[in-house]
């Protein structure tokens, strides 16, 4: 089992460590650069529920997770406008391709769970993994979901991932009318993991 390590480090070691570790933060990479093309660059969309607390965005990340990783790497808080490429990566590394174990799945079905953990948050998207393969959902990514994934293909859990995306998606525009201006692009954004697979 490769050990957890910061984006820093599995750059590093990328030759030492051999070609396994070269997958995984490979899988990190196509995953991320999908959703850099999909978040884009510098946001402050009064509609967007993820810039309640700041109203801005930069790259998909809201000024609270920035702040959050500023302070856990001992950083002064700072704008979203200042975050650096070098930031970007390496906090979309650690808290949410590892924090939501994307790095323990295929490669089919971590890019939809690394994109599902950005825009929706990793403990929704781990019940709504959850609720794909029709388990109980508690959030949490533990013996038995694992199990679970591996008796299907990872093709099929993701086509079904992304469908129980969608119909979430509906809900939220059901629930709070104001957020239907976000759902084509919400749906565009699936349709583009969904040719990812193709």
């Amino acid at each position: 089992m490769i050990r957890r390590i910061s984006y820093t480090q599995a750059s590093k070691a990328y030759a030492a460590h051999g070609s396994q570790l070269q997958r995984q933060t490979g899988h990190f990479e196509e995953a991320l650069d999908h959703v850099l093309r999909t978040e884009g660059g510098f946001s402050n969309h009064p509609l967007d529920r993820g810039n309640k607390m700041g109203r801005r965005t930069a790259y998909g990340i809201t000024q609270v997770a920035y702040n959050a990783y500023r302070t856990r790497k001992g950083l002064p808080r700072r704008n979203t406008r200042e975050i650096t490429q070098h930031e970007v990566r390496q906090l979309y590394y650690e808290d949410y391709w590892l924090a939501s174990k994307a790095d323990r799945l295929p490669r089919q079905l971590a890019l939809v769970h690394f994109d599902a953990a950005v825009n929706h948050g990793v403990f929704k998207a781990n019940k709504l993994l959850q609720r794909t393969l029709g388990l109980r959902e508690d959030g949490v990514l533990g013996p038995e979901t694992m199990r679970a994934i591996k008796r299907y293909s990872a093709k099929l859990v993701a086509e079904g991932y992304l469908n129980t995306r969608r119909d979430f998606y509906f809900v939220i525009v059901e629930n709070t009318p104001s957020q239907k201006v976000f759902l084509r692009g919400w749906l565009a954004r699936l349709e583009r993991l969904r040719e990812i697979h193709r």
